[in-house]
C-alpha cells in the first residue's frame, strides 16, 4: 500500500495568512456513492460535502499530533474557519495552472518523480500498487496535480517575484536591529541562608555577616561551600538570561559588577548572597553578519503580503457560490466575494 505521506510529500502546504494548511489524504470516492451535497461552486468546478469533511479530518488529525489542551481547541476552531476558504483558493489556483502550464507534461513529470521515490519500475507495477488503494493512474495524476499545481502557481506568480533591495535591508537594520541582539546572560555563585527554623530577620543578619567577610577578602567559593544551606553551595550557576531568575536575584545579578558581592537578597525561602562570576551584555551583531537573515525575514513578510493580495484578486475575479448552510465556514473578510446559493445535490 502507498503511505499517505508519500503522496503528500510532493505538496508544500500553502502559507495563507492565519491559516493552518493541511495536506489532503488520498481518498477515492466510493463507487456506490450516487448523491453528494454540494458545498460550493468555484467557476466551473464544485466542492462537495465529502471533500470538505475529508479535509477537516486530515487537518484535525495533523493538529492532534502536534498540539494539546486549550491550544488544540483554539487551533481546531481556527482551522475549521479556514478550511473551505483554502479549498476554494486551491481550486482557483489549479484553474490558473491550466492557463500557465502544459498540464499533461507537468502530470507526466510528477508521476515520473513519484515512481522514482517509490522505486516503482514500470507503469504496470504502478497500476498494481495503486489498485491496492482503489486508485487508477489517472486518479494519481489528478491528486499529484492537486497537491503541486497550487504551489507551482504561487511560486511563479508570487514568490519568484518578491524582491528586497539592499536599502530595505539596511533600513530595517537601523530601525529594528535590536531585535537581533544576542541575549544578555549571567553566571554566579550563591550562598543561601534559609529562614526556616530561624526566621527571615535572623537569616538576613547571617547573610550580612557573610557579605562583610567576602568583601573583606574571604574566598567566596569556600564560604559558600561551608555556609550555604542549598544544593548549589559548590556550583557556578548559569548562564541565565533575563526572565529566568527570581526578580530580586536577577536585579542584583545584572547590576553588580563582575567579581563583586551583592547585598543580602530577601526571597520567600530566606536570604541569598551572590558573587557575579561572568556576564555577557546584549549586543547587536554587525549588519554584514545578519544581512541574509534580514533579507529572508523581509522576503517572507513580503511574500505573505503579496500572496494574500494575489488570492483576493483571484477571488474577486471568480464566480464563487457557497450553499446557504455552509456560509459559516467562510471567514467574514472573504464573504464579500461569495454569492449565496440554495442547497444542492450532485447525482
Amino acid at each position: 500500500m502507498i503511505p499517505r505521506h508519500r503522496i503528500r510529500s510532493f505538496a508544500v502546504p500553502l502559507l495563507f495568512t492565519g491559516l493552518v494548511a493541511a495536506g489532503w489524504a488520498v481518498f477515492s470516492r466510493s463507487r456506490a456513492e450516487t448523491v453528494e451535497e454540494i458545498v460550493a461552486w468555484v467557476n466551473d468546478t464544485i466542492i462537495t460535502r465529502s471533500d470538505l469533511e475529508r479535509r477537516d479530518h486530515e487537518t484535525n488529525q495533523e493538529l492532534m499530533q502536534r498540539v494539546t489542551g486549550d491550544e488544540l481547541a483554539r487551533r481546531l476552531a481556527e482551522a475549521r474557519q479556514g478550511t473551505l476558504r483554502d479549498m476554494i483558493s486551491e481550486r482557483l489556483l489549479l484553474q490558473q495552472a491550466e492557463g500557465i502550464y502544459d498540464m499533461k507534461k507537468m502530470q507526466d513529470s510528477l508521476v515520473k518523480n513519484f515512481k522514482e521515490q517509490e522505486k516503482v519500475a514500470s507503469d504496470e507495477d504502478l497500476v498494481v500498487l495503486l489498485r491496492a488503494e482503489g486508485m487508477t493512474i489517472e486518479d494519481l495524476r489528478r491528486r499529484l496535480m492537486e497537491f503541486n499545481g497550487p504551489r507551482s502557481v504561487i511560486n511563479y506568480e508570487v514568490r519568484d517575484k518578491v524582491s528586497i533591495s539592499d536599502a530595505e535591508v539596511e533600513t530595517w537594520y537601523r530601525d529594528h536591529g535590536s531585535e537581533l541582539a544576542t541575549a544578555a546572560s549571567v553566571s554566579f555563585r550563591e550562598i543561601v541562608i534559609l529562614s526556616e527554623g530561624r526566621g527571615m530577620d535572623q537569616a538576613m543578619e547571617v547573610a550580612r555577616v557573610l557579605v562583610e567577610e567576602a568583601r573583606g577578602g574571604a574566598d567566596f567559593a569556600r564560604l559558600a561551600a561551608e555556609k550555604s544551606e542549598a544544593a548549589s553551595k559548590d556550583k557556578v550557576l548559569g548562564p541565565f538570561q533575563k526572565g529566568e531568575l527570581h526578580p530580586e536575584i536577577e536585579s542584583q545579578a545584572f547590576s553588580v559588577p563582575v567579581g563583586s558581592i551583592s547585598d543580602p537578597i530577601r526571597t520567600e525561602h530566606g536570604a541569598h548572597v551572590i558573587r557575579v562570576e561572568s556576564r555577557i551584555e546584549a549586543t547587536v551583531p554587525p549588519l554584514d553578519q545578519v544581512r541574509e537573515t534580514i533579507f529572508a525575514r523581509l522576503a517572507e513578510e513580503r511574500y505573505r503580503s503579496d500572496l494574500a493580495l494575489y488570492l483576493r484578486k483571484l477571488w474577486s475575479g471568480a464566480d464563487i457560490e457557497v450553499a446557504r448552510g455552509w456560509l459559516d465556514r467562510i471567514a467574514t473578510d472573504y464573504k464579500g466575494y461569495v454569492k449565496t446559493a440554495p442547497q444542492a445535490e450532485l447525482k
